[in-house]
């Protein structure tokens, strides 16, 4: 269960954000010491290419990252040997949080269009996001150095288009109803071939520090069943997520339970080379 939220202001660069990361834990640590157990581990979540194996961003533009060692870093924000590190895209763990303890409860096989904005506490973010996270089988599909799911520059064309350089919005709020619409039809035109060729159960749309728009999520839900599969498939369900951050949150816990204390004693091996270290 959720002890404690700390609402902690954006971060312009990775560098600060991990400054920041180190104040709460040292802030956490020092309230425990009246005989609570000390924070043991950390799950960090971000936009990207992220490979969950290696901990490694491999590609992030929002941070201007390649190939970015992240867990090496943030193992030098834990006193313990070796700490608990989870760094993983945070559209992937939306999706397993839906699938732990949300929407998707009860599903084996879908899909999480994941929408990222400003939202109302003054982002540093200059442009929407986008960003989805595919279980299959009942598994977290990660792919290739853990570049599946993620969106590139042919699912914003219409921004692209409809935008000058620049100009981006920041958030689906800014834009007009006609705007609206056309984004939401050019965004569920694409997607469905997406679900076309995956035949998931369900697709869920989670709007991650962006106000929910269930107009935005009608159009696409008709878009989306416009193209579908055999064709006329108006039973394919495209639902709205309430959760928000909350599902990452609950992604990022049962990940790092999962990676950590699962039968393939990752926790055993990190112990071994620490040991190696000594």
């Amino acid at each position: 269960s959720l002890l404690q939220a700390i609402d902690h202001p954006f971060s312009l660069t990775i560098g600060d954000a991990i400054a920041e990361l180190q104040e709460i834990i040292q802030d956490l640590n020092g309230a425990n010491k009246n005989g609570r157990t000390p924070l043991r581990g950390v799950a960090v979540s971000l936009a990207g290419v992220i490979d969950s194996t290696k901990r490694e961003v491999v590609l992030s533009r929002y941070w201007r990252l390649e190939h970015y060692a992240l867990a090496a870093e943030l193992n030098k924000l834990c006193d313990m040997s070796p700490p608990l590190v989870l760094v993983e895209n945070n559209a992937r763990l939306s999706a397993w949080g839906e699938k732990c303890n949300g929407l998707a409860r009860e599903s084996r096989d879908f899909i999480v269009l994941s929408i990222h904005g400003a939202g109302e506490r003054g982002s540093t973010r200059t442009e929407i996001g986008l960003g989805s996270g595919i279980v299959l089988d009942g598994r977290l599909f990660t792919g290739k150095n853990g570049g599946a799911g993620e969106l590139d520059r042919f699912f914003t064309k219409w921004l692209l288009t409809h935008y000058p350089e620049g100009s981006i919005p920041s958030s689906l709020t800014e834009m007009r109803e006609e705007q609206l619409r056309d984004f939401a039809a050019d965004l569920g035109s694409n997607f469905s071939h997406i679900i076309n060729y995956l035949a998931p159960e369900k697709l869920l749309v989670n709007f991650n520090e962006e106000p929910p728009s269930p107009l935005f999520v009608k159009w696409l839900r008709e878009a989306i069943h416009a193209n579908l599969q055999p064709p006329g498939d108006q039973d394919f369900p495209v639902e709205m997520s309430l959760r928000g951050v909350e599902s990452l949150l609950d992604g990022g816990i049962h990940r790092l339970r999962q990676l950590y204390f699962a039968p393939s004693n990752h926790l055993l091996q990190q112990v071994q080379q620490a040991l190696k270290r000594r």
